[in-house]
C-alpha cells in the first residue's frame, strides 16, 4: 500500500503537470492500491491530452479506462473511482463516435452522481456533473434528434442547471480548476447574461500556464471575451 508521502508526491507531480514522470512514479507503486489506481487513472487521461501524444491519445485512455473499470469492481464505494470511470467512459465513448457516446449518457450521469453522492465536498465532482449537464444542453438539434432515437428517456439538461453545479464547485473551492472560470462563463454566454460572462471569462483569459488545461482555458477564455467587447 502505498503511503501518504507518496501520494503527496504524486499529488505534487500532478499540479505541476508532470504527467510522463508521474505515470512512471505511479506504476511503480503498490497497484493494488486503490488511491494509487485512480491516481494512474487520473495521469494517463492528462498524459493523454498532451499534443505530443496525439498519436497514442486511443491507447492511453483505453488503458486508462480498463484500470478503473477494474477499480469499480473492487472499490465501489470510493468516490474517486466512480468519479474517474465517469470521465474515462465519456472519454472512452469519444474515441468510438455520438452513437457510443449517446449509449453510456445514463450511465456516466450515474457514476458522477454516485461520486457526488459519496462525497458531497468534492468540487470535482461538482464540475463533471456541470461539463456533463452543460454538453448535453449544448447538443445541435439533428444530435438532440439523434439522441430522442436512440435512447427511450433521454437526459434532459439546461444551461441554468450546468451553472449550478459549476458555482457549486466553486463555492466548495476557489479556483480550484481553471476551466471552470471557461464553463461559467460559458454557460452565462448560453443564458444571454455577458456582464457575467466577462466577468468569469476575464478570469480564464488571465490563467497562468501550467498544463494543456490552462492552455484551453486561456485561449477559449480570451476568444469568447473579445467577441463580447
Amino acid at each position: 500500500m502505498a503511503d501518504k508521502v507518496q501520494l503527496s508526491e504524486a499529488d505534487m507531480l500532478h499540479s505541476n503537470a508532470k504527467y510522463e514522470e508521474l505515470v512512471e512514479f505511479l506504476k511503480k507503486l503498490d497497484q493494488s492500491d486503490v488511491e494509487v489506481q485512480w491516481r494512474l487513472t487520473r495521469a494517463l487521461y492528462d498524459y493523454s491530452k498532451l499534443s505530443a501524444n496525439s498519436g497514442n491519445k486511443p491507447d492511453l485512455v483505453r488503458e486508462a479506462f480498463d484500470l478503473i473499470k477494474n477499480s469499480l469492481e473492487k472499490y465501489d464505494s470510493h468516490y474517486a473511482v466512480h468519479q474517474w470511470y465517469a470521465i474515462m467512459l465519456d472519454a472512452k465513448a469519444h474515441l468510438d463516435g455520438l452513437r457510443a457516446r449517446i449509449y453510456v449518457l445514463e450511465e456516466i450521469k450515474q457514476h458522477m452522481e454516485k461520486a457526488v453522492e459519496l462525497n458531497p465536498q468534492d468540487s470535482i465532482s461538482h464540475y463533471i456533473l456541470g461539463e456533463f449537464a452543460f454538453q448535453v444542453a449544448d447538443l445541435s438539434w439533428i444530435e438532440k434528434k439523434i439522441l430522442s432515437s436512440v435512447l427511450t428517456h433521454p437526459p434532459a439538461c439546461t444551461y441554468e442547471e450546468a451553472l449550478g453545479h459549476f458555482l457549486k464547485a466553486e463555492e466548495l473551492k476557489a479556483g480550484f480548476y481553471n476551466l471552470n472560470y471557461l464553463m461559467i462563463g460559458k454557460c452565462y454566454i448560453a443564458m444571454k447574461d455577458n456582464e457575467k460572462a466577462k466577468e468569469y471569462l476575464i478570469k480564464a483569459s488571465q490563467v497562468d500556464l501550467v498544463s494543456e488545461d490552462d492552455k484551453k482555458c486561456k485561449e477559449e477564455g480570451t476568444k469568447l471575451l473579445a467577441k463580447l467587447k
